[in-house]
């Protein structure tokens, strides 16, 4: 095994420090967003607890999923090999 280039080590923490200067830029308003949807949430259910909150959070996201999954086959999307949606060849008969 060859030893790591210094070159290769540089590139790595660059990409790391640049990557987590992204998500810390965008984190307070993340955390904005958190907070109002929480507190929508409270006033709508008073005696609900943060694990019920994230609960529901998670259960909307699957059904926003879900659709998706849905929206993208109804236009003739299918997922390739690798994951990806890709339109779907037609098939003339």
């Amino acid at each position: 095994m060859s030893p790591i280039k210094t070159e290769d080590i540089v590139k790595a923490i660059t990409a790391a420090t640049t990557g987590i200067a992204q998500i810390s830029t965008i984190m307070p308003t993340l955390t904005a967003a958190y907070a109002v949807l929480h507190g929508i949430w409270q006033k709508a259910n008073p005696e609900g607890t943060f694990a019920e909150f994230n609960a529901y959070l998670l259960e909307e996201a699957t059904n926003d999923v879900t659709w998706g999954i849905s929206w993208m086959a109804l236009h003739g999307y299918i997922k390739d090999e690798n994951g990806n949606w890709v339109k779907a060849p037609i098939i003339s008969v």
